[in-house]
Formats: structure tokens, C-alpha cells, sequence
């Protein structure tokens, strides 16, 4: 069952700005990366890259799309389309960082759909799309609402489509254990694996994968706001209520 997630406005700040905080800590976001940096900064799938996944899957009959959300200035996209031209690639910038490569990507004749908007909107962005393959490389840890990111990109999956993302929430151990029970109860598929604890918060950031059960639509989180005012900032986000 959903939990409703409270958001008032000033808390909804003070969270976006222990966000920013936290991000700095954390490896960086890097606009050029490219698809070689993917396959070694994403979490794998049933111990396949990226890479492996998008092969894989290229494989068949069906078209083959991927999205990369916070792709910046095309780099890894570009890469994907170069190695896989039959693969229909999209990335979502939430300003235009194409001009960061030399030369340019050039989204017409390199087949590339380059969106510019709010990554936390990225399912209304991509309204007209389905994906078979969901990254994101660092950009979640900006993010306010790390959760209701996760239920829009599983969203935009294709049945049996998946989601890789590193970084993607910021909980303890005990929560993600849950949170893996819970999905597997429900037949979603899933692999929560842990990056390196930050003391300073006593939490926990940890990487998605996830697979798109065809027969559920939505993604179920179960997830309650919970701040916690610590020198002008907001120690924990959300908490998993199960």
C-alpha cells in the first residue's frame, strides 16, 4: 500500500539544499561522461553492464530505446548510438550542456534525442516514449524527491524494461532491506547494493536495478517524508514505512 508523502514548502527547500550539500561529498557530476565511464559507474543487472544489457536486448526483433537521465552534454548517448545504431538513444538535460563537447553532439544526424527540463518531470517530458534500458549516472543525488524520480522512470519502462541507478536513495540498511522484500513480494524484480556509508549522516546511499513487472504499471513506494532540522539543513529525507 502507498504511503502519501507530505511536502510543505519550506521543508521542501531545506531538503534541496542538504541535497546540494550532500552531493558534494559524492563523486561528481560530470557532464562529458562517456559510455565507458557508464559501464563502470552503473549497477549491473543480474551481473551484466550496461553495455551487456543494451547488446542483449538489440539482439532481438523488437526497436530498442534507451533514456539517460542527466545526461549532460550527450557524451554517453552519443557513444551508445555510435556502438549500437540500430538503438533508438534519448538523454534529459535540465540545461543545455552541449556545447561542454567539441565538437557538438548534433541530435538530427546522429539519430540522439536531446530534451532540456526538470529531470524530476522527466515522465510528462517523455510522454510520447517507452524505454527498454533507464540510466543515470550521479545526477539522482541532486535530487529532493529521490523516490517519486524512481516511480517515474519505472513508469516510462517498457514491459520487462530496466532501470540502472547508482546512488539513487539515501537510507539505512535495515530500510533497503525492507524495501528489497517488498519489492520481491510483488514479483518486481530487484538489486539494492550499497555505496560507502556517510558518517556524517549515518545513512547509507544505494544503488537500482530494477525490472519492470508487466503487470504493474505503477511502482509502489512506500515512503513517508520524515525531516529532521539539523543546522539549517534536513539530516533524513524519507523513511520506509513497511
Amino acid at each position: 500500500m502507498e504511503v502519501a508523502i507530505e511536502k510543505p514548502l519550506h521543508k521542501i527547500r531545506r531538503f534541496r539544499k542538504q541535497s546540494f550539500e550532500a552531493a558534494q561529498r559524492y563523486p561528481g557530476y560530470d557532464a562529458t561522461r562517456d559510455l565507458d565511464d557508464y559501464d563502470d559507474s552503473l549497477p549491473t543487472f543480474k551481473g551484466k553492464t550496461l553495455i551487456q544489457l543494451i547488446a542483449e536486448k538489440s539482439n532481438g526483433e523488437q526497436a530498442t530505446s534507451v533514456l539517460d537521465i542527466g545526461c549532460g552534454a550527450g557524451n554517453a548517448i552519443l557513444g551508445i548510438a555510435e556502438s549500437f545504431p540500430s538503438v533508438d538513444v534519448s538523454g534529459i538535460s535540465g540545461t543545455d550542456l552541449r556545447g561542454l563537447l567539441k565538437p557538438p553532439i548534433r541530435t538530427k544526424t546522429q539519430n540522439l534525442d536531446y530534451r532540456i527540463g526538470d529531470i524530476q518531470k522527466t515522465a510528462n517530458i517523455f510522454w510520447d516514449k517507452k524505454f527498454d534500458l533507464i540510466v543515470s549516472v550521479y545526477a539522482f543525488i541532486y535530487l529532493g524527491d529521490k523516490p517519486n524520480a524512481i516511480r517515474q522512470c519505472y513508469k516510462l519502462l517498457k514491459p520487462d524494461g530496466i532501470m540502472l541507478i547508482p546512488e539513487a536513495l539515501d537510507i539505512t540498511q535495515e530500510e533497503a532491506d525492507k524495501l528489497q522484500r517488498f519489492w520481491s513480494e510483488m514479483e518486481i524484480e530487484t538489486e539494492i547494493g550499497c555505496n560507502p556509508e556517510d558518517k556524517s549522516l549515518g545513512l547509507k546511499y544505494f544503488n537500482i536495478a530494477i525490472k519492470k513487472n508487466p503487470e504493474i504499471e505503477k511502482l509502489p513506494m512506500p515512503f513517508t517524508y520524515n525531516a529532521i532540522p539539523y543546522n539549517g539543513v534536513v539530516l533524513r529525507q524519507y523513511e520506509v514505512k513497511l
